[in-house]
């Protein structure tokens, strides 16, 4: 049986967990499919797509650009693409272009990393979601936004598909005690977040709501 040609498409030029989960499908999918890549000119992903057959660079200087969208539909169509996977939600509008002017019209997949907090039910948007057949999502809640979001009529598919970790290893109750008493914390219940430290992650308010807790307890 001829294997399915998958092209991972991220034009971020960022290398935060949405990017480096991308190059994480991309190494596996390699195992078992024909795998192309598709990052922007500045991107950081470039070192870890080593498993890619190709990778391909495009100048993004939009959220939609006609000619990025042309140069990805040649890209699909020479090599021969049965799937595009996406990642970054700004990609969208350049890849279901793509597979509008592509003579392929290979199945889109959307992995969503990103919250959903408003209706997508205008022309513009009706149009992109009718032509994605599949969106995976990071967690429930997110599922359960498209859901409320996105009308029946053109949602995707939709999944539950958790980033999950690799090598995960629990930590004994020894080393769970020497940490506490290296930072003199006793028997505290403790709290972690982990992402970079930005506005967005909302460290902030994690830290209010210590502070309330802290208040009320």
């Amino acid at each position: 049986m001829k294997s399915k040609k998958i092209l991972e498409v991220c034009l971020s030029p960022d290398l935060g967990g949405l990017e480096l989960y991308m190059s994480r499908c991309s190494n596996e999918l390699s195992k078992e499919f024909e795998l192309f890549c598709v990052v922007s000119k500045s991107s950081k992903l470039k070192d870890y797509l080593d498993n890619a057959l190709e990778v391909f660079e495009l100048k993004r200087k939009s959220s939609f650009s006609l000619l990025s969208s042309l140069k990805l539909a040649k890209i699909i169509d020479e090599k021969g693409i049965d799937i595009v996977h996406l990642h970054w939600t700004k990609d969208i509008p350049i890849v279901v272009f793509a597979k509008i002017f592509s003579k392929r019209k290979p199945k889109i997949v959307q992995t969503r990393h990103m919250t959903m907090t408003r209706f997508k039910d205008d022309f513009y948007h009706k149009f992109l979601y009718k032509n994605i057949d599949t969106i995976i999502c990071v967690t429930k809640t997110l599922e359960q936004q498209i859901e409320m979001f996105i009308p029946k009529k053109i949602r995707p598919e939709t999944k539950t598909l958790y980033l999950g970790a690799e090598n995960a290893e629990f930590f004994s109750k020894e080393e769970i005690q020497s940490f506490k008493d290296k930072f003199k914390v006793k028997d505290s219940f403790m709290i972690s977040l982990i992402g970079r430290i930005n506005e967005f992650k909302g460290q902030h308010l994690l830290i209010d709501a210590i502070k309330e807790l802290k208040r009320k307890i």
